[in-house]
């Protein structure tokens, strides 16, 4: 899902609905776009280094990519780039993400 397919699935989602999708540019990397208070697009970089992630701008390792999501659902310090926790919106169904896995398909 590129970011332009990102942005149309949220449209017309309330503030802190987002998704994970893969990242085009960055191989092994996901991508979390929420759609922020002013109803634009946060896009931040997880990335996967020695079997932990971590959200772009930030510096605490998660075990997991849901890990992540739980700490955007909950700490406000890791809500800095778009201001409020997040909703889960799931995107139409074409691959399976393993979100337990230790690296992304």
């Amino acid at each position: 899902m590129t970011r332009k397919q990102a942005e149309q699935h949220l449209k017309g989602r309330k503030p802190g609905s987002f998704i994970v999708r893969e990242s085009k540019k960055e191989l092994d990397h996901v991508v979390l776009s929420v759609l922020k208070k002013d109803m634009g697009l946060f896009n931040g970089l997880i990335k996967h280094k020695h079997g932990l992630f971590v959200l772009q701008g930030q510096t605490k390792p998660f075990k997991s990519i849901e890990e992540v999501i739980n700490g955007c659902m909950t700490d406000k310090a890791l809500t800095k780039g778009f201001g409020l926790p997040i909703m889960l919106v799931l995107p139409p169904a074409k691959k399976h993400i393993d979100l337990n896995a230790s690296s992304c398909v």
